[in-house]
């Protein structure tokens, strides 16, 4: 009987460590997947205006100066299938991408979830 119960312990403790080597890259890639994210973006809907800038954070946090000098928004922000999708406290909700070669932005007002239609798309900058 102890030699049974070790062999399964045996077992059991093979399972678990192929499963940790099978896992760890996945979530090493994950982490590297989403700090591709992180830096700022700037923001400008027109060829002479100033625009805005935002920050994706490495913590999941993102700040905003969109509401003029001297603001600052607060968000969060995460990877969703590729895009990264920010929620603002103000309840407005911006996607980013990478399309054909450039940045892009999507827009949606308080209320409105990421499902529905954006109301704005502008291409953004990302700072080096």
């Amino acid at each position: 009987m102890l030699i049974r119960s070790s062999s399964s312990a045996v077992r059991r403790l093979t399972l678990a460590t192929a499963l940790l080597v099978a896992v760890a890259p996945l979530a090493c890639h994950a982490v590297d997947s989403e700090s591709r994210w992180v830096g700022t973006y700037r923001f400008a809907h027109g060829p002479d205006e100033d625009g805005f800038e935002v920050e994706l954070r490495s913590d999941g946090s993102a700040r905003s100066n969109a509401g003029g000098p001297g603001t600052l928004t607060r968000g969060q922000w995460k990877e969703v299938a590729g895009v990264v999708r920010i929620e603002w406290q103000d309840g407005w909700k911006n996607q980013l991408s990478f399309v054909g070669g450039h940045w892009i932005q999507r827009s949606w007002p308080p209320g409105v979830d990421f499902s529905a239609p954006p109301i704005k798309e502008v291409r953004i900058r990302k700072e080096p």
